[in-house]
Formats: C-alpha cells, structure tokens, sequence
C-alpha cells in the first residue's frame, strides 16, 4: 500500500502539511480541546503552569537528582553576576549551540560575584530572560560559569557534567539557529514564526505549526555530540524551536 499524502513518514507532509482547525466562538467553547493562537512573544505564565504541574503530580523521574557539583558556579539571573553556587539552589542549564560567535567569558579567580559582560549573545540573554520570568533566579551557562582559561576547571567540570544537567530544575534547549546569536525565539525582540491564522466570516481557520517531532531533530543544534548528552541527562527540557514552545519532562 502506498504512503497516504498526510502519513508523517512522507518528506512532502514534513515540508508542508498541516492540520487545519475551522471553528465559531460558540463551537470553540463546547469543545473539549481547541486549538490556541500563538502570539510573536512567549507567554511564560503558560511555562510556569507546566513546571509547577510537573512538581505536583509527576514522580521522581521528573525532579532533579544530580550530586553536588563540586564548584559549581551560576549565574544570577536578577543581579547579573557568576558567583558561586550555594548548596540546593534551584537553578535552569542552557544547552546551546556556540557556533562562530565569540563566546563571552568570564574569570572568576575567587569566591567574590564577578559581573556579567555586557556583550552577551542573544540566547544567553533571552534565557536570563526566562529563568526571571518563571521564578528561577540561577542559570548555568557552560561559556560563563566554568573559566575557560582555566584548564583545571574546565576538567573537573566536565568530569561532573552529568551531575550538572541532572541537577537542573530544568533545561532550556535553543534547537534554533546556527549559533548563540540565534536568541530563544518568542522571547525579547527573538521573532518566530507566524502561526497561519484566518477569520472567514464567523468561522476562524487556524493552522497548527511545524510538529517539533520534526524542527528538533533538523536542527542544528541537534547534530552536535554533546547536545544528546544534555538532552538526555535533563530531567526537563524546555525547547524552543522557530515555532513554537514545546516542553518534555
């Protein structure tokens, strides 16, 4: 039998085809499920409903399990400094791809909170962004807080990087553009795409976007090495694609 023009095996279903929703405003209030409008900016009161959903109702698989991480150093998210990690601070991981940009970094030769540059890139940013929007003070940025010109620490860190991921409240995952200039897209002046939206009288038609089964792993974030480690150590990923927001735990 030969392959449906809507089967998801089908390269010309994963280039175009989408489901379409028509509905009026009295249908749409009678259904049990229907689809919801994406607007340009990332609406985080929705992320922060999903992790607190997560908290309450989903087991151990779910929640952070790393071991201390000797070291660890975060960064502040409303005082924009690298400083060192107090013992069980929640804290987000970035899993990014560097790409050519000159990455931003940061010495921090003693215990003292050293001050962030102001040249960061743009996902850096938009996920500092992130973390104040959704009650999570601390994130952990590879570039920012292990000292790359300090080969020691660069070791030891990386020894205990699975410790790391494990032990983040969740990970935000930028499976979009070509390096960290890229930005997170729905989140400060980050554009994504344009949800197809069309009113036809009193009828709406509303496309659903690019299935992330498909955005993610076509990315290039997805081809690097290291990322698959990341992924799969996290506990929770938040990932942010040129579409749409999808959240896996």
């Amino acid at each position: 039998m030969g392959r449906s023009w809507y089967d998801p095996r089908n390269e010309l279903t994963r280039s175009i085809a989408r489901p379409i929703f028509c509905h009026n405003e009295k249908s749409r209030q009678s259904l049990l499920a229907s689809p919801r409008v994406l607007q340009q900016e990332i609406d985080l009161s929705v992320v922060k409903r999903w992790l607190k959903r997560c908290s309450s109702n989903h087991g151990v698989a779910c929640r952070s399990t790393g071991n201390p991480v000797d070291g660890l150093k975060v960064i502040n998210c409303r005082n924009l400094t690298v400083e060192k990690a107090r013992p069980s601070i929640p804290y987000a991981a970035l899993s990014y791809v560097w790409g050519g940009v000159e990455s931003a970094q940061v010495c921090t030769p003693s215990d003292d909170a050293v001050p962030l540059p102001e040249d960061l890139p743009k996902t850096i940013r938009d996920a500092i962004t992130v973390c104040n929007g959704v009650h999570t003070p601390y994130l952990w940025v590879d570039s920012l807080c292990i000292d790359q010109g300090n080969s020691k620490e660069i070791t030891d860190q990386i020894n205990q990087m699975s410790s790391i991921y494990k032990g983040a409240r969740f990970t935000i995952v930028a499976a979009t553009g070509k390096d960290s200039n890229a930005g997170l897209p729905g989140v400060n002046d980050s554009k994504r795409s344009t949800q197809p939206v069309a009113n036809v009288g009193k009828l709406q038609l509303i496309s659903t976007m690019r299935p992330p089964i498909y955005a993610i792993p076509e990315s290039i974030w997805a081809s690097r090495g290291w990322t698959l480690q990341e992924a799969v150590l996290s506990h929770r990923r938040l990932v942010f694609t040129d579409d749409q927001l999808y959240f896996e735990c």
